[in-house]
């Protein structure tokens, strides 16, 4: 049985909704055999770097996107702000940004994981490992706080306790719908041709 993929308690407009079915959606393609706390653990990442939105810091750093990847942090990010317009700000392209991030620093993150840690507790290793903001430890706290906001009926939740995200249902893109349609259509178009 599927377990659709929830949206936060926090409020959200109609793109910060959408922004967080693609973080769904990544990590779900890239990790489908890893509990769905993974995923919950990362959207409270992205809500405290950027309030799931597309935006960019106006100081004096230069990052973007749901998880601020930072320029000049790593070459992910590099080359994502390199491209035009910039690829940070694509919530896709972020989200696979942070994803590459993940595969080269998030061991904790995955340990956490295997040792059945609680959403709140993966958020904050993700936070302190994989973003690396400045204050590390300190971030990784708040961001492991703020998982009592983000998801409350969640945040507590051991990670074993949660389907995988093979067995999460996240609703389609507008690019997959549109492939869905254009499938079809051509389907539609095959059968009435062959009359």
């Amino acid at each position: 049985m599927f377990w659709s993929a929830p949206l936060p308690s926090v409020r959200l407009d109609d793109e910060q909704q959408a922004n967080t079915y693609a973080i769904w959606r990544e990590v779900k393609r890239q990790y489908p055999e890893r509990s769905a706390a993974l995923a919950l653990a990362m959207i409270v990442n992205a809500w405290d770097e950027s309030r799931i939105e597309n935006v960019c810091r106006t100081d004096a750093e230069d990052s973007c996107g749901l998880f601020q990847l930072n320029a000049g942090g790593n070459s992910v990010a590099k080359a994502l702000s390199e491209e035009t317009p910039d690829g940070r700000l694509n919530p896709t392209k972020n989200t696979r940004g942070i994803l590459e991030l993940l595969r080269a620093t998030g061991g904790e993150v995955f340990a956490a994981l295997d040792r059945n840690a609680t959403v709140a507790e993966i958020a904050g290793i993700f936070r302190r490992d994989v973003e690396r903001p400045a204050d590390r430890v300190a971030k990784g706290e708040f961001t492991e706080r703020s998982s009592q906001t983000v998801w409350p009926q969640y945040w507590n939740t051991k990670a074993d306790d949660l389907p995988s995200l093979r067995m999460t249902w996240v609703p389609l893109s507008p690019g997959q719908i549109a492939l869905v349609a254009a499938v079809a259509a051509g389907g539609v178009y095959y059968m009435r041709s062959k009359r």
